[in-house]
């Protein structure tokens, strides 16, 4: 809709949900983006569940390394 409507924010602020659980937002964004790609022709949108940055299926690669 944001398209439509030029007040409407292009942000959702889904980079803060990303730092929020830890996450790489650049790598995050990066294999959401490979994977939405993949799932292109599917009618079935079960797999989004395993998107969601709280998902124990993200990569490890996209996860914020901690410094101990």
């Amino acid at each position: 809709e944001f398209l439509n409507d030029g007040d409407l924010p292009l942000d959702n602020n889904a980079t803060e949900s990303a730092k929020a659980n830890h996450l790489n937002p650049y790598r995050y964004l990066e294999f959401l983006l490979t994977e939405l790609m993949e799932h292109q022709d599917d009618t079935n949108q079960d797999f989004l569940k395993d998107l969601l940055p709280w998902s124990e299926q993200i990569p490890k690669i996209c996860k914020i390394k901690t410094i101990v």
